[in-house]
């Protein structure tokens, strides 16, 4: 898997034509840890977590599907802009469904 995937709500990869579109006010970007490719300053791999990026900056509340078991499994709550004190234990399965109200940005790590 690539280091970087950017997704629309349903979980499927951005194509050409998807970013000519402006109606596309939501995406979410998959951040690979076990695929960085640049080496750290003693030449050694570099591994780190994973995070998946859902961003909404529509008015209106879009629900977006947490990606297969190809990306992850698991995945924690770290951010949510709507909920921002709270709630960061709250865990999502993949192909699970997450509401993303507008104006909104949610981080999640991956956990399994």
């Amino acid at each position: 898997m690539r280091d970087i995937a950017w997704l629309n709500p349903s979980s499927r990869e951005m194509t050409h034509e998807d970013w000519g579109e402006s109606i596309h006010k939501c995406v979410a970007v998959f951040l690979n840890g076990e695929a960085i490719t640049a080496p750290n300053a003693r030449g050694e791999r570099v591994v780190d977590d994973s995070f998946l990026l859902c961003f909404n900056a529509g008015e209106e509340p879009v629900e977006f599907v947490m990606p297969n078991d190809d990306y992850a499994q698991e995945w924690t709550v770290e951010l949510d802009t709507n909920h921002p004190t709270g709630d960061a234990d709250q865990v999502v399965n993949a192909e699970e469904k997450v509401s993303l109200p507008g104006r909104s940005l949610l981080v999640l790590r991956k956990t399994m």
